[in-house]
């Protein structure tokens, strides 16, 4: 496990030293994702002792670097975030907070089906991407306080579109399946989070 989490790191470093060190057009993107597992609930125990538990599961966000190498291909490095599990649950006796979230880097290409410099508003692509996925729990409770962290590879692939608005502006949509190596042990009760973002 730690061998293919090294060999993907060091490829990451290779390659992006050499994608982002010749000087072409770039721009920077920032993306909001929704897996499809997201709930959110409020829970009022009514027992006698009075309880109240909060949990929140699977929002996340990224920021792309991505580098125009020529109209039909776009290399892109990401980073961001995806919070697994927020649990917080509180007695008369006693309080616990549970996070879990998962920590992906990413780098990859993107094919534009009709060009990124074209004259068309909007913009077909296909897009994959390798990385690295680290995985953080902890639980703070009333006396102890658990962490733990684990690191896996991880890959991507998907669609989407970019609709530009201006010379400085865009938005967009996508769908890709975010496929990854299990966890030794879990993170908020699941080894392994692959599923369509």
């Amino acid at each position: 496990m730690k061998k293919k989490s090294l060999l993907v790191f060091i490829a990451l470093i290779v390659l992006s030293g050499n994608i982002f060190a010749q000087e072409k057009e770039s721009s920077v993107e920032v993306r909001l994702l929704f897996i499809n597992e997201s709930t959110q609930n409020v829970v009022v125990m009514p027992t006698i002792i009075p309880a109240v538990s909060v949990k929140n599961n699977l929002f996340g966000g990224s920021i792309l670097y991505n580098y125009h190498y020529s109209n039909d291909w776009t290399f892109y490095f990401e980073a961001g975030f995806i919070a697994a599990n927020i649990d917080v649950s509180t007695t008369l006796f006693s309080s616990s907070t549970e996070t879990s979230v998962l920590i992906p880097v990413q780098i990859g290409a993107k094919y534009y089906l009709t060009g990124f410099y074209s004259d068309v508003p909007v913009k077909p692509y296909l897009k994959a991407g390798l990385g690295l996925v680290t995985g953080m729990e902890s639980n703070i409770g009333y006396i102890n306080v658990e962490e733990h962290s684990e690191t896996v590879p991880t890959a991507s692939f998907g669609a989407g579109l970019d609709f530009r608005m201006s010379s400085w502006f865009k938005a967009g949509i996508e769908i890709r399946y975010l496929a990854m190596d299990d966890f030794d042990s879990s993170i908020s009760q699941r080894t392994n989070y692959s599923d369509l973002e």
